[in-house]
C-alpha cells in the first residue's frame, strides 16, 4: 500500500476526530501514519509523495475541482494541517474523542467487502 501525500492530509483530517491533545503532539507526518498503519495491519506500508497531477488523476478528481484542491494540498504541505479543537469536539459527540491509533485499530479490524 503507497500513501501519498494528499491520503496523509485526509487522514489528518481524522486528527479533527482525535484527541492528540493529550499528548501534546498534535501532528502526525505521513511516515509516522504509514508507520502505524503497518503495525495495526501486519503488512508493510509505506509513506509517498507523487505529483500532485499524478494522484488527482489516479484519484479521477473532476476538473471543476482540480485547481482549488491543488491549491489547498500545497498549502495543507507547506503548513500543515492544523487538525480541530479536543475540546469543541467533546462537546459535538458527548464523550471523548479517540486517539489516532484508536481510529487507525477501528478502520484495521472492520471486514473488507
Amino acid at each position: 500500500m503507497y500513501l501519498t501525500a494528499q491520503a496523509q492530509t485526509v487522514l489528518n483530517l481524522v486528527r479533527s476526530q482525535c484527541d492528540r491533545a493529550a499528548e501534546n503532539r498534535l501532528t502526525v507526518n505521513r511516515v509516522e501514519l504509514a508507520a502505524m498503519m503497518s503495525e495495526v495491519s501486519e503488512r508493510s506500508i509505506e509513506a509517498g509523495e507523487p505529483l500532485f497531477d499524478e494522484w488527482a488523476q489516479a484519484a479521477r478528481i473532476p476538473d471543476r475541482l482540480h485547481e482549488n484542491l491543488r491549491v489547498m494540498y500545497e498549502d495543507y504541505n507547506l503548513h500543515g494541517f492544523p487538525g480541530g479543537n479536543a475540546l469543541v469536539l467533546r462537546t459535538i459527540l458527548e464523550r471523548s474523542p479517540r486517539s489516532l491509533q484508536q481510529y487507525v485499530r477501528e478502520l484495521a479490524s472492520r471486514k473488507v467487502t
